[in-house]
């Protein structure tokens, strides 16, 4: 399932869950010496907010959830401006950093850039 509503965009980059998380919220409660109450208001959070999944207990920021786009060249149009091709070389790093990108991958996206730098595009 595809979130299109709170969750637009968020996914375990470990498990796959898209469903549910666990996400530190800012809200308002009515606090007393003998505790609290939470209101039933407005709650916020953000990209810095801590998160965890409720599938396999992966936690970080809710960025770290922010699926990113498929850093395979076969899957994905070559970047053709050099913030295009930065976006690409970060989303191959973070792909790295889980073991879902190869070191020939992450050349790939680095000489992508370099040539995005030199304003040349990627051959056919």
């Amino acid at each position: 399932m595809t979130n299109t509503n709170c969750l637009e965009g968020v996914k375990c980059p470990q498990c796959g869950n898209e469903d549910e998380f666990r996400i530190a919220v800012t809200t308002m409660a009515t606090v007393t010496d003998d505790g609290g109450e939470v209101e039933h208001g407005d709650m916020k959070w953000d990209d810095t907010s801590y998160a965890e999944c409720t599938s396999c207990d992966k936690y970080g920021t809710l960025s770290d959830f922010k699926a990113q786009r498929e850093a395979s060249p076969d899957s994905s149009p070559p970047p053709s401006t050099l913030l295009e091709a930065l976006d690409y070389v970060r989303a191959t790093l973070k792909l790295r950093q889980h073991d879902e990108a190869t070191d020939d991958e992450v050349q790939e996206a680095l000489d992508l850039a370099s040539a995005a730098l030199a304003g040349e595009r990627r051959p056919a």
